[in-house]
């Protein structure tokens, strides 16, 4: 365990979106939902999100967002992912670390 001291606020996020069983509609209320509570964030805060967000984007690099190790090819959800991302000035941080397949 470690202690840090810093000056920096953190809000942090788990989140999970809906599995292929919901409508597009529900997953664009998911997104909404979400668009919302990242609002809340107040712009001096750093925010930390976390979860799992049922996307594929792929092994493209795109801009400050995906780093190019990301799975499989990019699927509509994918897609959706990378704009919401850039909307919101996010990175997808685990795509920048090549990972052994059996981490994956």
């Amino acid at each position: 365990m470690f202690h840090v001291m810093t000056k920096v606020t953190q809000t942090c996020k788990e989140v999970y979106a809906p599995t292929s069983d919901y409508t597009a509609e529900e997953v664009e209320m998911f997104y909404e939902t979400l668009d919302n509570t990242i609002k809340e964030v107040k712009s001096s805060e750093v925010l930390v999100m976390m979860g799992d967000l049922k996307a594929k984007i792929g092994d493209e690099k795109h801009q400050a967002i995906a780093g190019g190790h990301g799975l499989g090819d990019r699927n509509e959800r994918g897609t959706r992912l990378i704009h919401f991302c850039e909307e919101h000035k996010l990175a997808i941080i685990n795509t920048y670390f090549q990972l052994p397949k059996r981490q994956l």
